[in-house]
């Protein structure tokens, strides 16, 4: 059975549908509280008069109505974070698919690369030149590896190998 994180895939124009969906809906609950505020404005003492009972009711209602306003800008600003962080991810995505496409190739160049530097049938030593090479070559491929996705190589590669004396050290 597959395991489902390794077919993990982002389709970009179902996100960009749905990050524009997102954006309409902010539009549309802006919308709705410039309209409740416009109810707001209307409930004054001209249209409840100034008896008790209606008085009450007129400062009921228009305290719910500002509650309601409180809620609309409440799911306007988590519609706004969410269509954020949509379009985040996305965006994070992709940069991590390109990146990791640069690395591999970078390790594929790398490894053929030390495979073409590999000693010769009944050449038992590769010269001075070759070795360099391929440590610098490893030394850029550990760099790719080890750098979360940046494609930069390492700025300690060792500058002189002797070809009887191993890299890692004396004998």
């Amino acid at each position: 059975m597959s395991n489902p994180s390794d077919q993990l895939s982002v389709d970009y124009d179902q996100v960009h549908q749905s990050t524009q969906n997102l954006s309409a809906s902010s539009g549309a609950a802006q919308s709705t509280h410039s309209t409740v505020d416009t109810v707001v404005g209307y409930q004054t003492s001209q249209k409840w008069g100034t008896q008790p009972g209606p008085t009450t009711f007129q400062s009921q209602y228009s305290g719910t109505l500002a509650d309601l306003q409180g809620q609309i800008a409440t799911v306007r600003a988590n519609i706004d974070g969410l269509n954020d962080g949509v379009t985040k991810v996305a965006s994070s995505s992709d940069d991590t698919d390109s990146q990791a496409a640069t690395a591999i190739k970078n390790i594929t160049n790398g490894v053929a690369a030390i495979e073409s530097a590999a000693p010769v049938p009944g050449n038992t030593t590769p010269d001075s030149e070759q070795v360099q090479q391929t440590i610098n070559e490893n030394t850029l491929i550990q760099g790719v590896i080890n750098s979360d996705g940046a494609s930069t190589g390492a700025t300690d590669a060792p500058t002189t190998t002797s070809a009887s004396q191993p890299a890692g050290g004396s004998m």
